[in-house]
């Protein structure tokens, strides 16, 4: 299955990444910006903003499932 992960920079967001990789899922990183730490390398990184709907759309595109753990700190 092909997984977006929105929010993948915060705790809840790398916690769902490292489950999903754990279960063979491909997962994509939607990240704001550049310079986070690095994921694991089978992750794909996009840079996007959730709240532009192009740049949302193309992040996600031929995704099965689109997890958002965006959040507070």
């Amino acid at each position: 299955m092909k997984i977006v992960v929105l929010g993948a920079t915060g705790a809840t967001g790398r916690l769902v990444i490292t489950q999903a990789l754990a279960s063979q899922h491909a997962v994509t990183a939607v990240v704001r910006s550049n310079g986070h730490e690095p994921f694991p390398a089978e992750v794909n990184v996009v840079r996007a903003d959730v709240t532009d709907p192009t740049s949302l759309a193309a992040a996600v595109e031929g995704a099965d499932a689109v997890i958002g753990t965006l959040g507070a700190t």
